[in-house]
Formats: C-alpha cells, structure tokens, sequence
C-alpha cells in the first residue's frame, strides 16, 4: 500500500493547481449540499416544533359579536361538535386597516389582542420588549422586522375603515415583536396585533361601529380534519357588514414555509450541478492524466505496476480531495447557516435556529463521495487494460490513422484561424467538458443572485 500512495502523492504534486480549483467547486458543493439538506428535512419540522410549544390552535375563527343570537347559536354549534376537543374564547378587535409594509402599503383584516389577555391556545411568544416606556406601544409580528424593516421605537400607522365607511388613522409606537404561527404573518386573510390595554380600549369606542369581536381558538380530536371543520362552521353573515375569518393550521403552515421548501430544492439542484461539475473536472482530469503520461505509466507497469495498483492511486487521489472538500464545505455551511435562516425569515418571520444534524453532514459526504468514485473508477478503466509496450508507444497498437483535419498546406485560410480550428476538433472532448462547466456554474451563479436579489432584497407582501 505504501507504492501506490507514493503514487498518489506524486499525482498531487504535480497537479497542486488543478486539484486546489476541484477542492474549491467540492467545498461549494458541500456547503450547498449540506444547506438544502439541512432545510429541507427540519425547517418545517421546527414549525411544528414551535407550534406545538405554544400550544398552536388547529383552527381559528374570528367573528365580530354584532349579532347576539348568531353568536350563541354559532357557539352551540362549534361546542357540541365531536371534533372540537378544547375550544379558548377570546375577546378582541376585528377591522379592516392598511399599515406601512416594506416602504408599501398593505390593506389587511387585523385582530387586535389586548396585551392584558391571556389565553392557553395559540399563546404568544415575545421576541423582543423595549425597555423605553411609549404613550401609545403597539407589539407587531416578528415578520415585521425582519422584512417590513421595523425597529423598537419606531412610528407604525394603522389606517383603520369601518363597515359603515368610516374611516380613522392611528399612530403607535413599537415596543416589541412577537411570535406565534397563525397570527404572526402577513401570509394569511388575519394578522394580529397587540395593544395595551387603554390603546386597546380608545380604539374599540373610536367608531359608531363596532369592532368587538371573538375569537375562538381550537383544537380538534384528529387535526386532520382541520379543512373539513373550517368547511363545516365558516360563519354564515354577510362579509360586507360583518367581517369574519376561519383558518386552519395546515393552510399557514404552507403559507409560512413554502419559501423554504422551494430554497431548499433550489439550493439542493444548485449543488447537483457543482457536483457534476467536480464530476466533468475529474473525468477530465484522468482522461488528460492518462493522456499525458502515456509512457509513464507504461514504464510503471514494466516495472512491477499493475493496473489495480495505478487505478487505485488515481482513485485515492480524488477521494482525499473530495473528503477533504466535503469536510471544509460541511464546516463553512455552518458558519452561513445563520445568513441562510435571516434570509428566510424576511419572508416568514419564524426565527428557525439549527444545531449540528450529523445525517445532513453524513449524507452530503457520502454523495459525494459516491459521485467521486464511480467516475473515477470509470474513468481510470483506460489505464487499468494498458499494455506496456503499448503505452510505451503513446497509446498506439500499429499506426494513427486519424484524418488530418484542416491541413495547413493545402486548406485555404489565416493559418492562425487554421491552428486554432485543428486545435479545437482535437481537443473536441475537452472543450466540451470546459464549455459544460462554464454554463453550469453560469446559470447558478445567474439563478442564484437573482433569487436573492427578487425574494430577500425585493420581495413584497
């Protein structure tokens, strides 16, 4: 074993350029790799997981309290439906109003929630709180600092239409971001809002009209059912005189991480196309190797060399790149792993904070690695059935009989253009694999910036 790694060391030497640019395209391909591995299997896990920390409500109705014998008889219905495990009833504020998103305008149903309610279902998560005392604080969704461009203390203003047209504007102050998976976005029909209680209490007797309203958060016997229930107990009012919204967890689950799931299948195709890039490279580097030292490896055959014994240094050649690059890759992929989760949460507002996932890091090696070996097992079969003296001779068993294209003392032409042209069908195979590489790692890099540029710099709700 110690001839074929002194092999395998010279191999390195000698092409220390060649095999530090496949290092570089393996890293990226490893950081890529292990990025979309690492969304893909456990963002919408942790979704769940944060769902189900605060006790997220598997369907939520809102529905203002105009009409008192709907309402009763609305209850009696949601109460005596066998789905219905555990039901919480909460007192809030329900209009129509448009506020400042992302320098935008955006027109939404809002539940405002007094900051003084508490509620076991679908409980609420505070972020951040300032410590600056406000004449007039408002709590916004996460989502609103991370992609609408809030910061504490800042002026939100709340442009508040009533059913019966008429029509108010408030000004708040932020005092904090928070948290929760069925209000907390901007991806669903209903964003909440959360006010003290005397700001709470100056906007419900603002309007002739009145904005109280209920919401009740519930759970069901068998989740599954969730669309089937909302079905079932949509109110039946008239939306233009009394505002009402059903919703159920299943639906802004998907609304919230579907950015996510697409990033991740991005990112994953992204570094299919690096690895077949690292696959092209290394193909053409043992064609090229093979090539080139023609008589060198006829002289080692000669010497006592078998051709498992010149396979087996090529093939440990680009196995000690590849996991060496897949290390470094894994290793940097962690290092942006936070970039990567602030980019997501521009558009989802769920702080998603990942620890080390050994099969995410064991799968990308282990793809690469496997990527690594068949090519160069296939590749290097050339050296392998190798005759010496054939080899010795470049590669020749009798004569080259190959048709002499462009010949320069009769074909017509700059003889500049002519070299260049013999040159290039020559070497036909290795442009392609160069051309290949060139618009794979064009297209990604084209793909991948305007993906960032259209959903994190942007992107509008």
């Amino acid at each position: 074993m110690t001839y074929i790694w002194l092999l395998t060391k010279s191999h390195l030497h000698k092409n220390k350029g060649q095999s530090l640019s496949l290092l570089l395209i393996i890293i990226l391909a490893g950081i890529l790799m292990n990025l979309g591995l690492m969304v893909g299997l456990h963002y919408n896990q942790s979704f769940d997981q944060r769902a189900k920390d605060l006790n997220s409500a598997d369907v939520i109705i809102a529905l203002q309290k105009k009409d008192p014998k709907y309402i009763s008889s609305f209850e009696q219905k949601l109460y005596t439906d066998k789905l219905s495990s555990q039901i919480e009833k909460q007192s809030i504020l329900y209009l129509s109003g448009e506020c400042q998103y992302n320098q935008d305008e955006t027109t939404k149903q809002f539940a405002i929630m007094n900051a003084q309610s508490k509620h076991q279902i679908s409980q609420i998560s505070y972020v951040e709180k300032s410590k600056t005392s406000y004449n007039n604080p408002i709590y916004l969704p996460y989502l609103f600092k991370t992609g609408g461009n809030y910061e504490l203390g800042d002026t939100f203003h709340l442009r508040v239409f009533s059913n019966d047209g008429q029509e108010e504007k408030f000004s708040y102050q932020v005092a904090g971001f928070y948290e929760e998976t069925m209000l907390a976005t901007l991806n669903s029909t209903t964003t909440g809002l959360i006010l003290e209680d005397a700001q709470y209490q100056q906007l419900s007797k603002a309007f002739t009209h009145t904005l109280d309203a209920y919401m009740y958060h519930i759970q069901l016997t068998d989740p599954s059912l969730a669309e089937v229930y909302t079905t079932k107990h949509t109110p039946d009012v008239n939306r233009s005189t009394t505002l009402y919204d059903c919703v159920f967890y299943d639906t802004i689950k998907m609304a919230r991480t579907i950015t996510s799931s697409i990033g991740s299948l991005l990112i994953i195709a992204f570094a299919f196309i690096l690895a077949s890039i690292s696959v092209i490279v290394i193909k053409f580097r043992i064609s090229h190797s093979i090539e080139e030292d023609m008589q060198n490896i006829g002289a080692l055959k000669a010497i006592g060399y078998t051709g498992k014994d010149i396979v087996k240094s090529l093939l440990l050649q680009f196995l000690i790149i590849t996991i060496i690059g897949s290390f470094l890759g894994i290793i940097c992929s962690y290092a942006l792993l936070p970039l990567l989760s602030q980019m997501f949460a521009i558009q989802t507002g769920i702080i998603w904070n990942q620890g080390f996932d050994i099969f995410s890091s064991s799968l990308t090696i282990s793809l690469l690695l496997v990527l690594t070996i068949c090519v160069a097992l296939f590749s290097a079969q050339k050296a392998r059935h190798l005759q010496p003296i054939q080899a010795l001779r470049s590669g020749l068993s009798t004569h080259n009989f190959k048709h002499n294209i462009f010949p320069l003392d009769s074909f017509p032409g700059n003889l500049h253009i002519l070299l260049a042209g013999k040159t290039f069908v020559q070497s036909f195979k290795q442009n392609l694999f160069v051309g290949m590489i060139v618009a794979s790692i064009s297209f990604a890099a084209l793909f991948a910036s305007a993906m960032y540029d259209n959903i994190s710099v942007k992107f509008y709700i």
